[in-house]
């Protein structure tokens, strides 16, 4: 289980107000899937991971944080 895809509680003083994700940047995603063939993406549909790191490994970032952005994925009535 990758922690650094779980949802993060947003605390406002002693309440949680939200959640906070990171998500692969679609732009990332995209490039991807334009250079790199299906078949040396692993299993199908692949993984934030694994877009990330064929990223990294065609050069498209430098580093695999560069990957991923923080949105705001849900709150709490």
């Amino acid at each position: 289980m990758n922690l650094n895809l779980m949802n993060t509680p947003i605390w406002r003083g002693n309440a949680c107000v939200g959640y906070s994700r990171k998500f692969l940047k679609p732009e990332v995603a995209e490039l991807v899937f334009e250079s790199v063939h299906p078949s040396n993406l692993g299993e199908l549909p692949p993984s934030s991971e694994m877009l990330a790191c064929k990223a990294k490994q065609i050069g498209l970032i430098y580093n695999i944080d560069e990957a991923f952005e923080v949105r705001r994925c849900g709150q709490l009535n």
